[in-house]
């Protein structure tokens, strides 16, 4: 009878860990904006280890011309593993799926639902990709952005824990907007803005980054949309860098 219970209650709190990653990746297409291409599937996995669960919420989207893969699991890593090829991508999930983990047996598009109840109650999860193209968009709303990169860096033990921060220029100067701590932008010496190591050094102190890259953004694709209210690096060649 204990193993019973046990095993319901094992059943139990694996689906509502399942609707918290739905809701999760749902809240996380809705920052992005209506206007932003993108997708939310529910993926079949059939790895016995990893950090990708049996039932995996994901969120495919558009930005700089490829498109890219959240998890709230893990953040966000490019899924286009080439650029030019944003067309075919877009219809062709399975192999890129299966690139990501090869545990990724079969997927489904979840409907999009439009309701207020997503705005989060809170930050998401890894989510300061999604989040530094939001700061973008709020930005380049003011018309005051003349440049604009995504600053990924990497620190831990392994070299493996990533983070993601905006930064941006404009006439008057250079910034960075570190959406885990603020949403308000720090000045930051323009002399750094072409020096990704040094920048992480400054945007994360005390923390000893592994290795840095800056990721240029694409102004004119960038548009500056409404951005929601509920908001206070891909290698040139191709391939997936650690997700952030």
């Amino acid at each position: 009878m204990f193993l019973r219970r046990l095993l319901i209650l094992l059943l139990f709190t694996a689906a509502v860990m399942g609707q918290t990653a739905l809701r999760q990746v749902q809240q996380a297409r809705a920052l992005l904006g209506g206007d932003v291409w993108a997708r939310v599937l529910r993926v079949d996995n059939t790895a016995r280890h990893g950090v990708y669960p049996a039932t995996t919420y994901a969120l495919i989207f558009e930005f700089n011309g490829i498109l890219w893969f959240y998890t709230p699991y893990d953040g966000t890593q490019s899924f286009s593993i080439y650029r030019g090829r944003l067309e075919r991508d877009k219809n062709e999930f399975a192999p890129l799926l299966r690139d990501i983990d090869p545990g990724f047996a079969h997927y489904a598009v979840v409907p999009e639902i439009t309701d207020e109840s997503l705005r989060p109650a809170r930050k998401l999860p890894n989510a300061c990709f999604i989040e530094s193209l939001v700061a973008l968009r709020q930005q380049m709303a003011r018309g005051e952005v003349t440049r604009a990169a995504l600053l990924a860096y990497y620190y831990g033990p392994d070299g493996r824990i990533g983070h993601t921060v905006l930064t941006y220029e404009t006439r008057d100067g250079f910034y960075v907007i570190d959406s885990a701590n603020s949403a308000r932008p720090a000045a930051i010496d323009r002399r750094l803005a072409a020096d990704a190591m040094a920048l992480a050094t400054v945007v994360h102190p005390g923390v000893r980054a592994a290795r840095a890259r800056l990721l240029p953004v694409d102004l004119t694709a960038a548009h500056p949309a409404p951005v929601p209210a509920m908001v206070a690096g891909l290698d040139p060649e191709g391939g997936h860098p650690p997700a952030t």
